[in-house]
């Protein structure tokens, strides 16, 4: 069995379009894929992937910036309220804790895309 995730795979998104290339799918896909190869390894069900509904954010720099949601982008949010969601992203969401156990373990559920 091979699997792959993030940039290099793609999948069913919603509404019949495909995962694109950016850390909303990639996270996500990544966790599935590691839990199916373990499943593999112990002799159990591998879990179906599934994409959270698509999402976009914007960073303008000192313009603030956008949240869309929807693959036709309907804005959500603007300016100082979508700048800080965009910082949380980065700063936050992308990168896992690397000091706490239990945080740790929380993140790598497939069912957390943070």
């Amino acid at each position: 069995m091979v699997y792959a995730a993030g940039d290099t795979a793609v999948a069913a998104a919603e509404d019949g379009h495909h995962t694109i290339q950016s850390c909303q799918h990639a996270q996500p896909m990544g966790k599935c894929a590691g839990y199916n190869v373990a499943a593999g390894l112990l002799g159990t069900a591998p879990l179906p992937f599934t994409a959270d509904p698509y999402s976009n954010a914007l960073d303008l720099g000192s313009a603030g910036a956008v949240l869309t949601a929807g693959w036709e982008r309907t804005v959500t949010a603007t300016g100082p309220e979508a700048k800080t969601m965009k910082q949380d992203i980065n700063t936050m969401w992308i990168y896992p804790a690397v000091d706490d156990p239990e945080q740790i373990l929380a993140q790598a559920s497939r069912l957390l895309n943070s």
